[in-house]
């Protein structure tokens, strides 16, 4: 029974003699002389940190794929969970991870995705993912004050200044002027700027917002809407008051293929009308980079871009016309883009069309009815239409 004593005495001893601080106060240094090991840290040379703004990823699997479906890099993409809501973007070549940068902002299940290039040697857990790049256009300037000083100015009033609009400045006239910035998600949007002219005259110039995120129109801060705004709750609900709206969100322009005229021009300097040969003008299917757009190449100011198809030679009789068919090209400013919208497109006509032909078929005495014959030839043009195939009689 005394020994237990003294051993529990001096166990109490020999803890109180411990001190925790001192014990971790111990450093291992690199001697000189140390054999040089090759690193274990990896490749962050291509590296992107995201988390999505609100809401979270139900299924990774699901999100890894959709991801790498919806940025096409080239040389392959390897996506991490770091947590919960942060994934790490590994890409194996430069252009890859520029093109995703450059096509900011993007979305997973209608989520905002923010992203982050990763610094050498930095910490994909530690960084802080906060801002956003998007495209930013700058309405009813007036004469004198659309230059680039002014258009880095908005900028940085915005936000912080990424870049101009290469076509800010090409062609007759703009309805506004675009410039890239990079914004604090928890900062609100700015609504309008002012400014002075010389003379003391002031007005105020108009921001919208090109694929912004939900954002709420009682703070003007992104990722929530107004009901689930935290002023709800400090402010009687007649009070409240909201200034932001969504006139600040600039209209999603869509793709679509108008047949142009020979002698409209394309708004840019030293264009030539639509009726020069196919050879001086970009053609539509010799070049791939319609299927990949780009947000930044793109001209989203409505000025139409004069293209050609070489469509193929129709055959009328035993003569052979190579007159090219002309096209006014609106571009997009989404970069969700995709050619295979325009095969189920077709797709789809050619499945009407066939359906068509098969009621139109069934009618008794078809071939001595004109207006039944009408109707079947009606069909047959929807077909060769979605086939792209010209008939004698269309």
């Amino acid at each position: 029974m005394a020994s237990s004593s003294n051993e529990g005495s001096s166990l109490s001893k020999r803890w109180a003699d411990i001190c925790l601080e001192d014990e971790e106060e111990h450093v291992v240094s690199l001697a000189d002389d140390c054999e040089e090991v090759e690193d274990l840290n990896f490749d962050d040379r291509w590296c992107l940190v995201g988390r999505l703004l609100s809401g979270k990823v139900s299924d990774f699997q699901i999100f890894q794929n959709i991801m790498a479906d919806l940025w096409k890099p080239g040389k392959g993409i390897f996506i991490k969970r770091l947590e919960q809501n942060r994934f790490l973007f590994q890409f194996y070549h430069e252009i890859d991870i520029q093109r995703v940068l450059d096509g900011s902002p993007w979305t997973y299940d209608r989520k905002q995705l923010l992203i982050e290039r990763l610094k050498p040697g930095e910490n994909p857990r530690a960084i802080n993912i906060n801002t956003l790049d998007m495209w930013v256009q700058i309405h009813e300037l007036r004469s004198g004050f659309k230059t680039e000083w002014v258009i880095r100015e908005a900028g940085r009033y915005i936000g912080q200044y990424v870049q101009s609009d290469p076509n800010n400045f090409q062609g007759v006239w703009r309805d506004y002027l675009r410039v890239r910035v990079r914004v604090n998600v928890y900062d609100s949007l700015k609504r309008q700027m002012k400014f002075r002219s010389r003379s003391g005259e002031a007005f105020y110039a108009y921001f919208k917002y090109e694929r912004v995120p939900t954002f709420c129109f009682i703070c003007g801060v992104m990722g929530h809407a107004e009901r689930f705004c935290e002023r709800i709750y400090d402010t009687p609900i007649e009070k409240i008051v909201k200034p932001y709206s969504i006139e600040m969100k600039a209209p999603t322009k869509r793709q679509s293929f108008l047949t142009a005229s020979p002698w409209l021009r394309s708004g840019k300097e030293g264009a030539t009308p639509a009726r020069q040969s196919a050879s001086e003008s970009p053609t539509v299917n010799a070049s791939s980079e319609i299927r990949g757009m780009n947000v930044a190449n793109c001209d989203p100011h409505g000025c139409p871009q004069i293209s050609h198809i070489n469509s193929p030679s129709r055959a009328i009789g035993n003569q052979q016309s190579t007159i090219k068919e002309h096209v006014i090209l609106v571009n997009d400013t989404s970069a969700e883009f995709n050619s295979e919208e325009i095969v189920e497109i077709s797709d789809l006509k050619r499945k009407l069309g066939t359906l068509w032909l098969y009621f139109v078929t069934k009618i008794p005495g078809i071939e001595n009815h004109f207006v039944l014959n009408l109707l079947l030839i009606y069909g047959i043009q929807v077909i060769m239409f979605s086939l792209q195939i010209s008939l004698p009689f269309a």
